[in-house]
Formats: C-alpha cells, sequence, structure tokens
C-alpha cells in the first residue's frame, strides 16, 4: 500500500524496483517481463547472455536467446519467463530468500531495558560485524519493499529475543538514514546523532550496523538453533548470520528421519518403504535420493521436486512402476522389433531401466545412482528380475567379497551391479490383490514402515488443523475398531495426506472423494467389517465427527 501511494504522488521513479517492475509490466505485458525482483533480473541477464546486467536491452538478448514459440507474438515474454523459471536452479542454485538475522548475545539486562524505553514505538540496535555483501543486498531489497526482517538474539543456542527490523544503516548510509529516521513519531529509542556513539565506551568494539526496529520482544517459546535453517550453512558465533526459515519440530523430525533412511540405504544398498496410502512413500523416496546424492537434507517440498527433477533428467535417478504384466524383457533387456528400410522386421536387443541405470553407475564411479521402484510388490519378482536377483545383495555386488556377475539372456553380456547403486522400493501395506512380498526379495531388503503422523495434521493451517486432528483420531478409532485381523493399525491407517487441506470445501472433497471410499475399499476387500451404522460417512462429509 506504501508503494502504491508513492507511485501516486511521485511517479514510477518513486517506488522500490519490484513495484517499478510490476508497474511496467501491468502497462505493457507484451514488452516487459513479469520478473519482479532486479536481483533475479540480474542473475537472470548475467546467466544467459555472459555479460553485465543491462536493463535497457533485457528484453531484446533474452528474447533472442531463448527463441519462445508462440502462436500469439504479444505472449513472447511470458513464456519466455516459464522457461527462465522451470530452470531456476541453473542460474539462481544458491538464492534462497532471507527471512532475518541471528546473533550471539547473552546480555538480558539492556534487552529488558529497550523493551521498557521503546513502549510500543520505534527502536535501535547495533551489531558489530557485517552480514556479507550477498546477504546485505537481498536485505536492502526487503526493505526496499516496505518488508520487515526478523532480527534474533541467541543465548546457550536458542532464540530468546526477537526484533521486528524496518530499515537498517551501515558506515556509509547512516547519515541519511538518520534524518529519515528522526522524524519518526516518535522518535526512535536509542537512536544516536553520529554511528561512532554506538561503539562500546572501552573501545572494544564499534557498531558497524544499525537496526530501526518496531517491535523488540522476549519470546516465551525460544526457538532451538538447530530449528533455523541457515543461509549457506553460516556459523553466527562471533559474527552474524542470515536465516532463510525457521523449522518446526515435526519438519527436524523429519529431516532427522530423513537422513537415518539415507545412511540405511547407503549402508544396505536396498530399502522398502511400505505403508498404507497416503503416508508419503513416493515422496520420501524422492527426499532420500536428493539427500544421498547430493548431501542435501532439504524441508521445502518445491525445492525436494526441483532437486528431484534434476538428478531424473541426468539420469541419477530412474523411476519405475511395478506391474503384474511387466516382465525381464522390459526391467533387464529384450528383442524389440524394428523396421528396416526395405520394410523388413528386424529384432534388436533394447536394454531395460535396470540396464541403463547400472551401466551409467559402472562408468561413473564417484557418483551415487538411485532406482525408484513404486509398488514393487505388485511385480513378480522371478518374471522380472530373472537371474539377477542374487546380484542386488550388498555382498555380491561388483568389487564385494563375493561379486556375482551373470550372462544376461539376449545380449549375452555379462552384468555386475555396481556398489554405487542403490536401490528404494515402495509397497502399500494395505493391498491385498497381490498377497505377501516374495521371500526372494524381503531377504535382500531392509523395511521401513511410514506411519500416518497426525503430527503433520496439526502443523497445517491453524483453521484446518483442528478439524483435521478431530476427524483423523475418530476414522483412526473407525478402523481399529473395525478391523478384522491382528493388522498393525500402522499398515491400515489413513495416510496423513488425506487430512491436509487450504480450506474446508478442500478437506470435505478429500473426505468424501478420498478417505470414505478408501474405508469402503477396506470393507470390501475384506480389512474391515461393515459397519452397522453408516451415519459415520455422512458425518465425515459434513466434517464432523462419528455420532
Amino acid at each position: 500500500m506504501k508503494q502504491l501511494l508513492k507511485y501516486k504522488q511521485g511517479g514510477i521513479g518513486n517506488v522500490s524496483d519490484a513495484i517499478r517492475n510490476l508497474i511496467l509490466y501491468l502497462e505493457d505485458p507484451v514488452t516487459n517481463f513479469p520478473i519482479l525482483s532486479e536481483n533475479h533480473k540480474k542473475k537472470i541477464y548475467e546467466h544467459y547472455t555472459d555479460k553485465p546486467y543491462n536493463c535497457d536491452n533485457f528484453k531484446n538478448d533474452l528474447l533472442g536467446i531463448l527463441k519462445p514459440e508462440c502462436l500469439n507474438p504479444e505472449n513472447a515474454t511470458a513464456l519466455a519467463t516459464k522457461i527462465i523459471y522451470n530452470n531456476k536452479s541453473e542460474w539462481n542454485s544458491d538464492d534462497d530468500d532471507i527471512l532475518g538475522l541471528l546473533v550471539h548475545e547473552t546480555n538480558d539486562k539492556w534487552k529488558q531495558d529497550l523493551i521498557t524505553d521503546m513502549n510500543g514505538g520505534y527502536g535501535c540496535i547495533w551489531w558489530h560485524a557485517l552480514p556479507s555483501k550477498e546477504i546485505l543486498a537481498k536485505l536492502r531489497e526487503t526493505v526496499a519493499n516496505d518488508d520487515t526482517f526478523d532480527f534474533y538474539y541467541m543465548a546457550n543456542n536458542q532464540a530468546t529475543y526477537k526484533a521486528t527490523v524496518v530499515d537498517f544503516a551501515t558506515q556509509d548510509t547512516f547519515d541519511d538514514k538518520y534524518a529519515e529516521w528522526i522524524k519518526k513519531t516518535p522518535t526512535p529509542t536509542w537512536l544516536e546523532e553520529k554511528i561512532e556513539y554506538y561503539n562500546d565506551k572501552d573501545g572494544s568494539r564499534t557498531a558497524a550496523i544499525i537496526f530501526l526496529i518496531s517491535k523488540f520482544e522476549q519470546l516465551q517459546t525460544p526457538i532451538d538453533k538447530k530449528q533455523f535453517n541457515l543461509y549457506k550453512k553460516f556459523n553466527t558465533r562471533g559474527g552474524i548470520g542470515a536465516f532463510t526459515n525457521i523449522l518446526s519440530n515435526t519438519e527436524i523430525n523429519d529431516m532427522n528421519e530423513i537422513t537415518k533412511l539415507a545412511s540405511l540405504l547407503e549402508s544396505c544398498k536396498n530399502l522398502i518403504l511400505q505403508g498404507a496410502p497416503g503416508t508419503g512413500k513416493t515422496y520420501t523416496t524422492a527426499s532420500i535420493a536428493v539427500e544421498l546424492i547430493e548431501g542435501k537434507n532439504i524441508t521445502n517440498h518445491s525445492e525436494i521436486m526441483e532437486a528431484y527433477d534434476r538428478l531424473q533428467k541426468c539420469g541419477q535417478v530412474c523411476f519405475v512402476t511395478f506391474h503384474q504384466s511387466m516382465d525381464y524383457e522390459d526391467f533387464v533387456e529384450g528383442m524389440r522389433p524394428q523396421v528396416a528400410e526395405n520394410n523388413t522386421v528386424k529384432y534388436d536387443i533394447e536394454p531395460g531401466i535396470f540396464k541403463q541405470i547400472c551401466k551409467s553407475a559402472d562408468e561413473n564411479p564417484g557418483e551415487k545412482y538411485v532406482l525408484i521402484i513404486d509398488e514393487i510388490n505388485r511385480g513378480n519378482v522371478s518374471k522380472i528380475f530373472g537371474e539377477l536377483i542374487s546380484l542386488i545383495e550388498k555382498d555380491k555386488r561388483k568389487g564385494a567379497a563375493h561379486t556375482l556377475a551373470s550372462k544376461l539372456t539376449y545380449s549375452k553380456k555379462e552384468l555386475a551391479v555396481p556398489q554405487n547403486l542403490y536401490i528404494i522400493g515402495t509397497m502399500n501395506t494395505t493391498d491385498r490383490s497381490v498377497g505377501s512380498l516374495d521371500y526372494a526379495l524381503r531377504r535382500r531388503f531392509v523395511f521401513k514402515t511410514l506411519k500416518s503422523d497426525i503430527e503433520i495434521v496439526k502443523a497445517q493451517n491453524s483453521e484446518i488443523a483442528g478439524i483435521a486432528v478431530n476427524l483423523f483420531e475418530d476414522v483412526k478409532k473407525f478402523i481399529t475398531e473395525h478391523k478384522y485381523s491382528n493388522d498393525d493399525i500402522d499398515d491400515l491407517m489413513v495416510g496423513h495426506s488425506y487430512f491436509l487441506a487450504d480450506n474446508k470445501e478442500q478437506l470435505k472433497t478429500s473426505m468424501e472423494y478420498g478417505i470414505i471410499p478408501l474405508i469402503k475399499e477396506y470393507i470390501s476387500d475384506g480389512i474391515l467389517r461393515q459397519p452397522e451404522n453408516h451415519d459415520c460417512f455422512d458425518n465425515w462429509i459434513e466434517l464432523k465427527p462419528m455420532p
């Protein structure tokens, strides 16, 4: 709103870069790009042109390089933007949004004095070290857009005080900022006329950066340092660091679990994730693959999938779904008919996904490769793996103590499974149509059951969380009371992903078209007993517990 008022009062030259770019695009979307951040435009331009940033040449140079093909030429800049952001990791791999700064400082007396002196108005705090130029540039962009960022004080590796920063000044900008800040009403508490006045009286530390803050508070619940996702893993002790987000305890637990599973996979080579529908098996395979290959423990969904897609494109991750008609020819190698130039048919030997990834891993021993097999229990193992089932064992891999190689059926070439190939399978524990997992496969994998996690349901939007938690517990009670066998509830409980929604209507849709049909399928398959009262289904659709 402030930027809009500035635009109305002083024109486009009176607003921040991001708002200027927005207004230019709205006024002329044919000529301008829907890219608001000047920082992004600079990185994009320099990446694609290999020249210093020139805002005047941005359109012509980018369109000349990307050459987006549109039925309507007026959409060229919009399509080019989509192409650019689909390849964001190429030009923006280290560019995380910075939410704030944190430092280590244990003196509480002055902090309590500041809270009292500010009395709901503005205040000033300082620090003796500067963030990096890169971080300062990002924070300047934040302030220019009239946004705030947070500043945390750490004690004993916990954040105990928090300031809300509306502006900041360094030694070269302090005089101008002082002239601006002194006009605030009321005058900011602890605002000094010269930056030198902030220096320690004994001369031990000099002020490097001054922060104008609109709020200062002691946290009721301290935040553990491990919950801060540090920008570039910067160590804040003795300096000043930035963070990109604050992880919840659930996210911390998820990160620890992914690290454990990646370590388990690296040690055992073959891992199966099993669980009921909606427990996140397929998504977890992506997280494990990224952690194992890149050493990155990421919680952000889009970042994980971006890294996962990149690894798939370069061939380090391959994905396949087993089904009952799949065979050796699809998975390992087979004869495929090809029509020659003289219209005769010839048969070529084509490698399957397993042979291909074995070859890639063998040729690049310094890299890690992951084969993900979704629904691994739905395939006929003898039919798909053939004589290769023994080769995936840890001690039978190439270079291991008991290396085994097998001559392939069609090519007659020997194949040994490389040490740097890892296999992750997923298995639906409620799927009774395929019976138990083939014992030959079971003894060659380690297993992890993914449970339906109520903490994840609690962690969503608070307006939805309360309703969703009640429904989660109600569905769990229903399954517990109506299950026929001694099956573990963790193998049957509807996954937490079914209870995640942005609003009530979305949750209703999930109940009516996701959870209830799944429960009815359990009943049809003989997993659950038919309930005497069907009102529970009607209640669930209305987001109410069983009567």
